[in-house]
């Protein structure tokens, strides 16, 4: 249940709105007063220095009852085939950060654009997203088969973020 939860709130945070300011979404479940929220998309751009890519991607916040996880959400021509064995590696303002993703990476070819989509969820608590939400660069590499996927997120971004590290638990 938690799971479909997090999914359906990507699915509504989620799509080509790149150019949208992100929303935070909050909800209570009836039966069991379980609090979550979703917040995003906070689109990534190519990083200082690296050479131009066609790939698209957003950070989003999802939570559910004690689970709370950063989504990364792919979208390109190519696949990546993103690993979710494989740390996503960050980059807070030079600081060296390690996450590991939920097992498990969701897949699919976004009908008539001949566009794919790759998402992995990363556990993340209060003092990472507080740290990002802090920071003025945070650059981050996924790991895949075909190839590894390089952005960074700006200040303007991550001042966004401080909206959500509230409902974060430690």
């Amino acid at each position: 249940m938690k799971i479909r939860t997090i999914l359906w709130m990507c699915l509504i945070l989620g799509g080509c709105a790149a150019n949208s300011p992100p929303k935070l979404v909050r909800s209570t479940d009836p039966y069991t007063n379980e609090r979550s929220y979703a917040f995003g998309p906070l689109p990534a751009s190519t990083c200082p220095n690296a050479s131009y890519d066609d790939n698209f991607v957003n950070i989003s916040f999802v939570g559910v009852g004690k689970q709370n996880t950063m989504s990364l959400f792919f979208y390109s021509h190519d696949w990546a085939f993103l690993n979710p064995k494989l740390p996503l590696d960050v980059l807070v303002d030079g600081e060296h950060l390690q996450l590991f993703a939920i097992d498990g990476t969701s897949r699919r070819v976004s009908g008539g654009t001949g566009m794919v989509e790759e998402s992995l969820y990363y556990p993340v608590k209060k003092n990472i997203v507080e740290k990002m939400a802090a920071a003025k660069m945070v650059q981050f590499r996924a790991m895949g088969t075909e190839k590894s996927i390089e952005k960074c997120l700006t200040a303007d971004s991550l001042s966004k973020i401080k909206i959500v590290a509230p409902l974060v638990p430690w």
